[in-house]
């Protein structure tokens, strides 16, 4: 991280991505704040002590006011992680929206008292935005999965993935287990996990193996379309734990989606 000359005790900290320093302390740290965060190459960087960093991140935000309250403790947030532009207790935010209006009645005269209207409508409109975007980002990410699948994954035997770990010795992904991985996900980035199914694979550590629920609402379905039992490798990749999650169906062994596992973030 470089930083302006009220943070210049941030200079230089290098951490990864999933470190809980970044939660707090990505930039911009306070106001005016010239810091910037670029990504560099692990191997090419010492890392810093995750102690220390979080102790001078607190030190170089924290100002406290005439009301013993610390005025940059808003600033202690990650905008791109949170996707949010500002934090719950920033002062550019509404404090309460309620149509923009409440009424008081004074004898026989009603008062309509605007309160913070202009900023709950600017949210209003901010959020239904940002929204709209969201979507429009998922679909035309999935459109571009959807063209790369019929591109690397043959519509006849799908893509075969051979390794040792594997149980059966070999998995195999069809275009409706690509779809299936991409489609899980709401997130762009995180869509494009598909395009390194090899990569995650060829990582897998085989987990467990599990029959069919006979209580599941869908049971005699997955008994006819030949689902004979469920396995589960696990993968770290990017910085992501990975479960990889695939049926035995007909003996044959496939991949039908991944999913993240949160409570276990890799280095």
């Amino acid at each position: 991280m470089a930083s302006g000359a009220s943070h210049d005790a941030l200079r230089g900290v290098c951490l990864p991505k999933t470190d809980p320093f970044w939660d707090s302390f990505y930039p911009p740290n306070g106001w005016r704040c010239r810091c910037t965060a670029v990504e560099v190459v692990s191997h090419d960087r010492q890392l810093s002590d995750p102690k220390k960093a979080q102790e001078m991140g607190e030190k170089a935000t924290t100002q406290i006011g005439k009301n013993g309250k610390n005025k940059l403790a808003m600033f202690r947030f990650n905008p791109g992680k949170e996707k949010k532009i500002f934090p719950p207790s920033h002062s550019y935010k509404p404090k309460f929206c309620s149509n923009g209006k409440t009424t008081l009645s004074l004898n026989t005269n009603t008062l309509f008292l605007s309160l913070e209207d202009e900023r709950c409508r600017a949210e209003q409109i901010i959020n239904q935005e940002a929204e709209r975007l969201k979507k429009e980002r998922r679909k035309l990410k999935d459109k571009e999965l959807k063209a790369w699948t019929k591109q690397h994954i043959p519509e006849d035997t799908g893509l075969i993935i051979k390794g040792k770990q594997f149980k059966n010795g070999e998995l195999i992904i069809n275009r409706k287990g690509a779809k299936g991985v991409y489609s899980h996900f709401t997130e762009p980035h995180l869509k494009d996990l598909v395009k390194d199914i090899v990569q995650i694979t060829n990582k897998g550590q085989f987990k467990l193996e599990a029959p069919i629920n006979r209580d599941a609402y869908n049971y005699d379905n997955k008994k006819r379309s030949g689902i004979e039992a469920f396995r589960y490798y696990t993968a770290q990749h990017k910085g992501y734990n990975i479960r990889v999650n695939t049926t035995i169906t007909k003996g044959t062994e496939f991949i039908y989606s991944i999913n993240l596992i949160i409570k276990e973030k890799s280095p």
